[in-house]
């Protein structure tokens, strides 16, 4: 998605630039703390640790299915239709 590295499950998910920036804006958003992890198990793993000790648990919960499925529909639009958006769409696509 970004072209900077070959694609791999933990690349595409957690460490793209452009799915970076939506695990800082959403970390950001609820205010939490957060060290991104090296692999999806992980990440997940650690999130629903994190999210019995959360605020904000309902948002929580969703945070990395909406950043997953953004990211995949953005992916499939790239390679499928020839179509890629912005950083700024996928941002308000994932908003």
């Amino acid at each position: 998605m970004c072209l900077e590295e070959e694609e791999s499950v933990d690349h595409l998910f957690l460490h793209c630039q452009w799915l970076s920036s939506l695990w800082f804006l959403s970390i950001s958003l609820v205010g939490v703390s957060w060290v991104q992890l090296s692999n999806v198990e992980a990440v997940l793993a650690a999130w629903r640790r994190r999210l019995k000790k959360s605020r904000v648990h309902g948002i929580w919960k969703l945070v990395p299915l909406a950043i997953w499925w953004c990211t995949w529909k953005e992916r499939n639009q790239r390679i499928f239709e020839g179509k890629a958006s912005s950083l700024q769409d996928f941002k308000l696509y994932f908003l």
